[in-house]
This record gives C-alpha cells, structure tokens and sequence, in this order.
C-alpha cells in the first residue's frame, strides 16, 4: 500500500480540511458588519419624570442611579441580543407584534403573517418593552447555556447551607396541649375561671385536661409548631410566653387574641440545621440559579467594558451629558 492510500492520512487531512473550513467560516462570521444603533443616551430627565408619577414622589439618589444602571444595562443586553439575531423566529415577539398590529389595523381580512410583516416595516418593536424584555430574559438564558455552571459536589452543597444558614437552617418548634377559656363566653369570670382551673388542673396532674374549659375552633393540640406559626394563629405574645414554658409542665394562663389558655409543652427541639439530603434539591437549585446569575452578571460586565465611551447620561441643568463609567463603581 502507497502512503498516499493509508486510512490514518486520509483520517488527518479530512480533520485538517475541516478545521480550516471552520476557521474560514468563523472568521467570516465574526468580520460581518453590525448594525450602528449609535450611542446609548439616559435621559434623567424623563426617568425622573415617568418614575416620580409612579411612586408619588421624587427619586432618592441612590434610586436614581440604580435606575440610571438598570436603564443602561438592558440597552446593552437587548442590543447584544438583537445583534446576535435572537429576535428572529422567536415565537413569544411575533404573537406579541401580531396582537399589537392586530389592534391597530384597520383591516380584518389580513393574516397573521402578513400583520407581522407590517410590523416589522413600521419598526413597532424598537423600543417596545415586551420585546425588550423578552431578549434581555433570552440573553440571561444564553449566558448560563454559553457558561453552564458546574453541577455542586456534596462539600460545595453544605459550605453554601452554612452559609446561607438563615434560609435553612430549622426552627426551635414546640409540641402543646390547651385548655381555651373564652373572653367572649366568660365576660365577667375569665380571670376567676382561669385560676380555678389551673389550680384544679395542677391538683390532679392534668389527668382530664383534654374535658375541661371551651371548645377552640382550631384544636386542643398542635404538633412541631414554630414560634413564628404559633404566632398565626394565637398572636405574638402568646408564642412568646409558651417558647418560655418548661417541658412536660401545666402553665399559664397565657392570654391570645381569644382569651386565656392553660398550656402544657409536650415537646420542644432546639433550631438546627437539616440534612444534607432533607434539602438537597433546594440547595442545588438555589446554588445552581446563583452561579447562572453570576454567569449572567459577567456577560454584563464585559458589555458594559466594550461599550466604553459609547453610553452617556444626560442629567438636566448645568451637570449636562457625562459619561456612564460615573454610576458604575470600580
């Protein structure tokens, strides 16, 4: 066999020929010209306008500039995304352009297409916030398909636990038995009655508890119950005082929002932190959502670095037109 005729080489130079076409193509692709929109211009003037007739009131500084930041960056996202052709085809715009041509058109015989057609040549999507938004979520979508983020080991899984511990980490919770006394049925003897029956309660242990004071609409016992959901139900003060109870003990009277209560703690666990695998689809979710959103942050701040002297504010009065870099920190 000639060394002309060896699969090996015809195996080479297939992969040769189609790294150069690939290179060929790629460079082309990259030196195609891009649309010119001209430079990005923030009106402080009409934002303040359109935000103060929204709130009821002027902007705060810092509102403003977060304002100013967020007006800038999806001018950015959205013209990178139009510059990458993610308006084409996509379903959501053209129904949107559709509905919006549809209502303006004064003639009912035109079809779909035809009503998108025109409303791509009156431009009704430039500047229209449906579509804008609907590219700025596309490019936040492409930054975590361009930079996947990786899959969370079990280490990374618990040091984020720990350190998003006042998101996960498990309540104190109490288990209680009540005896309700009334405000509305005893007017005049709650206090009286109270006492009676504690004493009467604490005379035999609590053995007919479950017998004794009036029917409570929402139970005599409630099980693994945070302070915070005690709370709900009975008022702040009343969970207060029963997270304070001692263990296995009749005490009280503790005073809700409906009158009084006798209540014994059946139960009590201390806050901890739950299990790697009680949470885990949690953890990996939130974990995974924050790494595309630093993904997405990212392509941001390189838009923002490539548009370097093409973006600028116009502040009303003396200050005038400035550069962005000014409400952008270091």
């Amino acid at each position: 066999m000639h060394w002309y005729q060896r699969p090996l080489l015809h195996f080479v130079l297939g992969g040769l020929f189609l790294f150069v076409a690939e290179q060929i193509w790629w460079d082309a692709s990259v030196g195609e010209p891009k649309v010119d929109r001209g430079p990005i211009v923030v009106d402080v003037a009409s934002l303040r306008a359109a935000q103060a007739k929204g709130l009821g009131r002027p902007l705060l500084p810092d509102e403003e500039m977060g304002l100013i930041r967020q007006e800038i960056d999806t001018e950015l996202l959205y013209r990178e995304a139009l510059g990458r052709g993610l308006d084409v085809g996509d379903r959501a715009i053209r129904g949107w352009l559709i509905r919006k041509m549809r209502f303006v058109s004064d003639d009912p015989e035109m079809t779909d297409e035809q009503l998108y057609e025109q409303a791509l040549q009156l431009n009704l999507d430039e500047g229209d916030q449906v579509v804008r938004r609907s590219l700025v979520e596309k490019m936040r979508l492409l930054a975590g398909i361009l930079a996947p983020p990786a899959e969370p080991t079990d280490a990374e899984l618990i040091a984020f636990m720990e350190s998003r511990s006042d998101l996960f980490r498990e309540p104190s919770r109490v288990s209680l038995e009540h005896i309700f006394l009334s405000r509305d049925r005893r007017p005049d003897t709650l206090a009286a009655d109270t006492l009676a029956l504690r004493a009467e309660i604490h005379a035999d242990g609590g053995a007919s508890w479950a017998t004794k004071g009036d029917p409570f609409p929402l139970g005599r016992e409630f099980k693994a119950r945070s302070q915070r959901q005690l709370g709900a139900s009975f008022g702040a003060n009343f969970a207060n005082e029963v997270f304070e109870l001692s263990v296995g003990e009749w005490g009280g009277p503790v005073t809700s929002a409906y009158g009084q209560h006798l209540v014994r703690v059946a139960d009590s666990k201390a806050a901890h932190m739950p299990s790697l695998e009680s949470v885990r689809n949690q953890l990996r979710h939130r974990l995974l959502s924050e790494r595309r959103d630093e993904s997405f942050q990212l392509m941001v701040d390189k838009l923002r670095e490539d548009s370097r002297g093409k973006v600028f504010i116009d502040f009303p009065g003396e200050r005038g037109r400035k550069e962005a870099e000014i409400v952008f920190p270091d």
